[in-house]
């Protein structure tokens, strides 16, 4: 039993002496970062303030600070407690990780079920979407569905993504609205959105207790949606007032979720 907590101790606390040079490493990136984008932002393009936040979340989790010469501050010793502080964060660290990542299991389960109990969509809709695509020059495999559980425009899957609509959604917009709705779907699988926000839900499941982290994640959101918004309006050649009146039809596409939540945030879809 002794071996067994002395083993237990052992681990924890090589466990700290890596995750805390990465855990200060995270706090200093991204506090760098949010300084850079609130003096500068304003004189930085959306593409540029972006892939700054982008790669500030990438720069947080590199373990460059391994290499550096951090003098350890927890030390082996021949008797431990059967209870350690490094033990407990531990702890306390793996199960916050379990939480959120069952949280964020249940919910992918759950867009996995609507994506599947999905109906195709019809003719009309059909031929918006193959136009919306051949404009966005989206050349990977999509599917176009309806359903009655979601409440506004959802993109679902990485490597087959599934649009998925409202069920009512075509009888209250027209063609040209309806053009609006998908081609902002087509930008974010056009611009890779889908592969850096399952980085991001990683990265905030991992690094839960980082608020940093949830701000930066919420930023790089914001950015991208409106990335997406100047790919659809140079698509449709800035007609403002078309993609305005498609937005409030359909309570804002450019959202990640219709109804937020702590599942949504870390999924963010």
């Amino acid at each position: 039993m002794n071996t067994l907590i002395q083993y237990t101790a052992g681990v924890s606390e090589g466990f700290c002496a890596l995750a805390l040079p990465l855990v200060v490493q995270s706090i200093v990136v991204l506090a760098l970062i949010w300084a850079v984008d609130a003096i500068v932002g304003a004189r930085i393009s959306v593409r540029g303030r972006y892939w700054l936040w982008v790669g500030g979340l990438l720069g947080s989790i590199l373990p460059f600070s391994w290499l550096l010469p951090i003098p350890r501050l927890l030390h082996a010793r021949g008797d431990y407690p059967i209870f350690t502080i490094p033990a407990a964060l531990m702890l306390a660290w793996f199960i916050g990780m379990a939480v959120l990542a069952w949280a964020v299991l249940r919910r992918t389960l759950r867009l996995r079920a609507m994506a599947r109990q999905a109906a195709p969509a019809g003719g009309f809709m059909q031929g918006v979407f193959r136009y919306c695509r051949r404009s966005m020059g989206v050349d990977v495999e999509v599917c176009l569905k309806v359903s009655p559980q979601v409440e506004s425009p959802v993109v679902w899957g990485v490597r087959r993504p599934v649009i998925l609509l409202p069920q009512d959604l075509a009888p209250r917009l027209g063609s040209r609205h309806l053009r609006a709705v998908l081609l902002h779907q087509f930008a974010r699988i056009q611009r890779g959105d889908l592969r850096i926000n399952l980085l991001q839900m990683v990265m905030q499941v991992v690094w839960f207790f980082n608020p940093l982290i949830w701000l930066a994640n919420a930023r790089i959101r914001a950015l991208r949606g409106r990335l997406a918004d100047e790919m659809v309006l140079a698509v449709m050649d800035n007609h403002l007032g078309w993609y305005s009146e498609a937005l409030a039809t359909v309570s804002a596409p450019t959202a990640d979720d219709p109804n937020p939540s702590l599942t949504t945030a870390l999924v963010g879809v």
